[in-house]
């Protein structure tokens, strides 16, 4: 009896060790999957939405916008043995969006991979500021908060066919939206695409990232040319830059004992006080503004008897000040 308990006192501690060791490995497995890349200028990702679009749930949980008489199609289809999101456009345009409140003060990103198929067929020169055929293989646009719709402003990444890389423009339509182009011409790889929206906006707009962003979307269009687009869409993910640094300069300031406020008011207070014999030269200036210069020489005179008596050539030109500020109380008074 006794050995039978030990046998299974010592299965029992082996079943216990076995589980902890396969659920610690899974714990790090996980946490392996989940830990964010490393980005320009150190830091790290941190993501708050991913799309695999393994499935077709994923896939639901994105809204349509329909922008032209008819829409793109967007299903999931298998490419290179796993699931992406193709979009077939036929003279249609309509866009997928995801409504996702993301802070700017936590420096977010955008990220994605894509691919172009079939790009709209052109019988003008592809540009990025006309209406006319303004039809891109993919796009994908991140959307920033407003109280107004049309105040809202918006990023839209394009891959173009021949605009080269970098450029960048204002929309025909809005100039809340601003146009850069990712990728140029035709590519058989996917290519993958990693944003910091806020260094973007800077370079776009000129000016701070200030808003929330409220949404992201991706879309396919051929309406503007009356022709077709294929591309193709996957991995996609938003988030923040682990940057605290950047986002929070006040919680973490470089010198945490500097107070640059304290020394500034303390040298505006020192030259304030001024020599004892300065004061009644104010006063002659504040007197000479109200009264004549002749009654204030002459209440100043019987005060201090050591001082010498100012010559009379110097009369006329203390007639010309009594004038000035004469002139000027009159100009005072029209203004008034």
């Amino acid at each position: 009896m006794r050995r039978q308990r030990q046998i299974k006192k010592i299965t029992i501690i082996f079943l216990v060790a076995a589980i902890c060791i396969i659920s610690f490995k899974v714990c790090v497995f996980y946490k392996q999957r989940r830990v964010p890349p490393a980005v320009e200028g150190g830091g790290a990702l941190e993501v708050v939405k991913s799309f695999s679009f393994s499935s077709g749930q994923d896939l639901k949980e994105w809204d349509e916008k329909v922008l032209s008489r008819n829409g793109t199609d967007y299903q999931i289809a298998a490419l290179e043995g796993e699931n992406k999101v193709r979009a077939v456009s036929e003279d249609s345009a309509s866009a997928l969006y995801y409504k996702q409140r993301l802070f700017y003060k936590k420096s977010p990103f955008l990220s994605w991979d894509w691919k172009a198929e079939k790009f709209p067929l052109r019988r003008e020169k592809e540009v990025l500021d006309k209406k006319s055929e303004f039809d891109f293989v993919a796009q994908v646009y991140v959307v920033f908060h407003s109280q107004f719709i049309l105040h809202a402003k918006a990023i839209q990444y394009v891959w173009t066919e021949s605009i080269p890389k970098g450029t960048i423009a204002a929309s025909p339509y809005t100039k809340n939206v601003k146009v850069m182009v990712l990728e140029s011409g035709e590519s058989a790889e996917w290519r993958h695409e990693l944003r910091n929206i806020r260094e973007d906006f800077l370079h776009l707009f000129g000016e701070e990232l200030t808003r929330d962003i409220d949404a992201i979307a991706f879309m396919t269009d051929s309406d503007s040319t009356n022709s077709s687009a294929i591309a193709y869409y996957d991995n996609i993910e938003i988030g923040y830059i682990e940057k605290p640094q950047e986002y929070l300069p006040e919680k973490v300031p470089e010198k945490e004992g500097e107070e640059p406020a304290k020394p500034v008011e303390e040298v505006k207070e020192e030259p304030a006080p001024g020599p004892e014999p300065e004061r009644p030269v104010e006063a002659k200036e504040a007197a000479a503004s109200a009264e004549p210069v002749e009654e204030v020489t002459e209440a100043v005179e019987p005060e201090k008897p050591g001082e010498e008596a100012i010559p009379e050539p110097e009369k006329p030109v203390e007639e010309n000040k009594t004038e000035v500020v004469e002139e000027e109380k009159a100009e005072a008074v029209q203004v008034e």
